[in-house]
């Protein structure tokens, strides 16, 4: 199977996931990012090692692996998308009387 086929199959398992994760670490308001981020993932990896992931019906630890490590890492590329220019941010109010 192609990944585009796998990942269609596994779709709502994938949803559910990331709802998970991203409502535990704290990252609900960009869910819907994350979920992009994580399919796009998917459809990248190695066709191979999918079709194996997949067959061997371990695809909630493979999207969950995927989630922990782009969620909870300060490396990760999710981190610096959405968590660390946020982290950065001061209000106006915060160095002038207003």
């Amino acid at each position: 199977m192609t990944n585009s086929e796998i990942l269609n199959l596994n779709y709502e398992l994938v949803q559910q996931c990331v709802m998970y994760q991203t409502k535990k670490y704290g990252w609900l308001a960009n869910k819907d990012d994350i979920l992009q981020d994580v399919c796009l993932i998917i459809m990248e990896y190695d066709n191979t090692k999918l079709n194996k992931i997949h067959n061997d019906k371990r695809m909630n630890c493979f999207v969950t692996g995927i989630l922990v490590r782009q969620l909870y890492s300060k490396n990760s590329p999710a981190y610096k998308k959405y968590k660390k220019d946020n982290e950065r941010q001061v209000a106006i109010y915060d160095f002038y009387d207003i």
